[in-house]
C-alpha cells in the first residue's frame, strides 16, 4: 500500500542520517499505535483461522450425525425384519402345536 511505502522511504532516510535523531513523546505514541495495530491485525487472522476450525468442526459433527441418523434407520429396517420373521415363525409354531392340542383333545 502507499503508507507502507512512505513508511520504508522515511525508515530509509532515517538509517542513512538524512533525519537528526530525537525522542519525543509522540514518537512513543506512534510506535504504540504501531504495535498495536500490528497485535490487532494478527488477532484477526488468527479468529479468521480459529473460525475456520470450528466451522470444520461443526460439519464433521453434522457428517457424523448424518451418519448415526442413517445407522438408526438401518437397525430399525433391521429390526422390523427380524421381528418380522421371529412374528412368522411364532404363528407357524402356534398352529403346529394348536392342532396338535385338538387332536390330542379329540382323542381324549
Amino acid at each position: 500500500s502507499k503508507g507502507s511505502e512512505r513508511y520504508n522511504i522515511i525508515t530509509d532516510l532515517y538509517r542513512i542520517g538524512a533525519y537528526d535523531e530525537h525522542d519525543r513523546l509522540a514518537d512513543n505514541l506512534l510506535a504504540a499505535n504501531g504495535d498495536l495495530m500490528t497485535t490487532v491485525a494478527r488477532l484477526g487472522e488468527a479468529l479468521k483461522q480459529g473460525k475456520t476450525v470450528t466451522q470444520n468442526i461443526f460439519t464433521q459433527l453434522e457428517e457424523a450425525n448424518e451418519s448415526a441418523r442413517k445407522n438408526a434407520a438401518i437397525r430399525r429396517a433391521v429390526r422390523k425384519t427380524v421381528n418380522r420373521k421371529v412374528m412368522i415363525k411364532k404363528e407357524t409354531t402356534h398352529k403346529a402345536v394348536s392342532g396338535k392340542k385338538n387332536i390330542y383333545r379329540n382323542k381324549g
